[in-house]
């Protein structure tokens, strides 16, 4: 039957009635059509936004390359000028056009540089800087019914459809 005739017929019926049935595989195929048309429309549309989002991504950041430059250099050349007139003048800040610059103390970090000597020190010695982490794999729990705590959680029936391509169904025929 002609694509535009089945699509007529069928539209029409799934959008005037509510209570559409798919009662035959003519109405299951036109159904599987109209699915497979639209789970090819959303993939190309994804993969063209993808590729949109390459592109602005890509020209943000050649477009920022000369403006971060300058902000670095910028900030190289100013940062010993502001050190010093901050300890001069006593203050914590200074107005400049447009800026305001200031120094501020970052937090002291903590780097394990030898993870074993630390963990042999601190089992001992600060067993709370210790982190054990327990869980179940669930894989090697064969009988969950006989485990408190644990159910078994029966699998159900899933309908899966794999749209193929147009020359696929043409030569599945």
């Amino acid at each position: 039957m002609d694509d535009y005739l089945v699509d007529l017929l069928f539209d029409e019926i799934e959008k005037s009635d509510e209570t559409f049935v798919i009662d035959s595989l003519d109405k299951a195929n036109w159904a599987a059509g109209k699915l497979s048309k639209a789970e090819n429309s959303i993939q190309q549309r994804e993969a063209l936004a993808e590729k949109y989002i390459q592109k602005i991504e890509l020209w943000l950041q050649k477009a920022n390359i000369d403006d971060l430059k300058t902000v670095d250099r910028m900030t190289t050349h100013l940062e010993p000028f502001i050190i010093e007139e901050l300890r001069e003048r006593k203050e914590k800040h200074i107005h400049l056009f447009q800026v305001t610059a200031s120094l501020r103390k970052l937090p002291d970090k903590t780097q394990i540089i030898d993870e074993a000597k630390a963990l042999k020190y601190c089992e001992k010695h600060i067993p709370e800087a210790v982190k054990v982490k327990k869980s179940l794999l669930k894989s090697k729990i064969k009988d969950p019914d006989s485990v408190p705590g644990v159910e078994r959680i029966k699998g159900v029936d899933k309908l899966y459809i794999e749209v193929t391509s147009e020359q696929e169904a043409i030569e599945a025929k």
